[in-house]
């Protein structure tokens, strides 16, 4: 076989890979495949209509990612934090996002991608889904860090998005008023591009501690709900 055809091969293995690692992903951040589903690697093999050894890569790599978590002996899960997961997320969000916001504030030019995010979000409809909100929410703090303008501190806020990707996708913590959120985020921008840091700093906290608790709360009532159903059945 020439070495053209070889490496022609070994591409559309890792696309096969990819698409089917992307495929998954974007199943779990749409819920789809809810916290703690677990996942049968036959019944995805006939799904995707891809090989066994496809599969296993493909859930090796959002395993990695930290989407799913593998159990000796049980399988393999669509990831469920836990409180100290949740709260430790969110104590690494303070120390990064606070910082940024002592950087950027009153710098309009700095802060522009974060508006662009906010703009996005005001745009909804009651037909708008949750995810673009989702997904606004998570692009404006994102581009918040991105603004101080360091590598290192912007690969360390892309390392939590998984996590808060996840957190959404906690029964309750989604279903919240995107109008409201929209509002929110607004008024931390106009602070921010006010140049009042005190203001700024209080109102980014006190942002940050309400979506924790709100975090913390949904998952103690989706725990409770497992229990009772447990009981039930």
């Amino acid at each position: 076989m020439q070495d053209g055809a070889v490496q022609a091969m070994q591409l559309q293995r890792v696309s096969t890979v990819d698409a089917v690692v992307m495929a998954l992903r974007e199943q779990i951040f749409d819920g789809h495949l809810p916290r703690g589903q677990m996942l049968r690697e036959g019944v995805l093999c006939t799904q995707f209509g891809v090989s066994r050894h496809s599969m296993r890569v493909a859930l090796a790599t959002l395993s990695h990612e930290g989407l799913l978590r593998h159990e000796p002996n049980r399988g393999v899960f669509v990831r469920t934090l836990s409180r100290a997961e949740i709260e430790d997320c969110f104590r690494m969000r303070r120390m990064l996002e606070l910082e940024a916001a002592k950087k950027v504030c009153g710098d309009r030019a700095a802060l522009a991608p974060a508006r662009r995010a906010v703009e996005k979000m005001l745009d909804t409809t009651p037909r708008t889904p949750w995810t673009e909100t989702r997904d606004a929410d998570l692009a404006f703090h994102e581009a918040l860090v991105d603004a101080l303008g360091s590598a290192h501190m912007s690969r360390a806020f892309e390392s939590l998005v998984v996590e808060l990707r996840l957190c959404f996708l906690i029964e309750g913590f989604k279903d919240k008023d995107q109008k409201g959120l929209a509002e929110e985020h607004l008024g931390l921008l106009e602070a921010l591009e006010g140049g009042n840091l005190a203001h700024s700093t209080r109102l980014l906290a006190a942002h940050l501690d309400k979506a924790e608790n709100d975090a913390i709360v949904a998952l103690a009532e989706s725990e409770d709900s497992a229990r009772d159903a447990a009981t039930l059945s």
